[in-house]
């Protein structure tokens, strides 16, 4: 049976190491499906033979779908991280944000300023001396803020 199994792989062109690894995984299957197997020895030879097929049939579906996968990865167009030029991208994507966060109101500006430097709203808080409620809603108008002039500026998309 083993050598059915491993024939059947290495005709679909695997290593010889991968077709006995599937060929092992096949006959552990066919173990616990040996309570169905009849009893004549052709029928027997038959039922095998399907049996192996049939698994590798199967993980030759799983193997194209990992495949599939794999190379629909690959397509993706590549991340702004990975350009030469990205950098650059990044930088005056920064020295934007920067000069916005300079155009925002005091109050709304010093919070956020420091809700990116503290760990907590509840530390924002207690050095400004405003409820914790107070910082949430500066730090939730200042990002609407930023973010729509990014929209304007079309930094983002609309």
């Amino acid at each position: 049976m083993a050598s059915t199994v491993i024939e059947l792989h290495r005709s679909q062109g695997r290593s010889m190491e991968d077709a006995r690894e599937l060929s092992q995984k096949a006959l552990v299957d066919l173990v616990k499906k040996l309570e169905r197997a009849p009893d004549d020895p052709e029928a027997f030879r038959k039922f095998v033979v399907g049996f192996a097929m049939k698994a590798t049939q199967q993980q030759s579906t799983a193997t194209r779908r990992y495949e599939n996968k794999r190379a629909a990865i690959r397509a993706q167009p590549r991340t702004p991280a990975r350009r030469p030029d990205s950098w650059l991208v990044i930088r005056r994507l920064l020295e934007f944000v920067m000069a916005e966060l300079r155009k925002l109101p005091s109050p709304f500006r010093s919070t956020f300023d420091l809700a990116l430097r503290r760990d907590k709203h509840s530390e924002v808080a207690e050095e400004l001396g405003v409820p914790v409620k107070t910082v949430q809603r500066r730090v939730w108008r200042a990002r609407r803020m930023l973010e729509s002039a990014m929209r304007r500026a079309r930094v983002l998309p609309s």
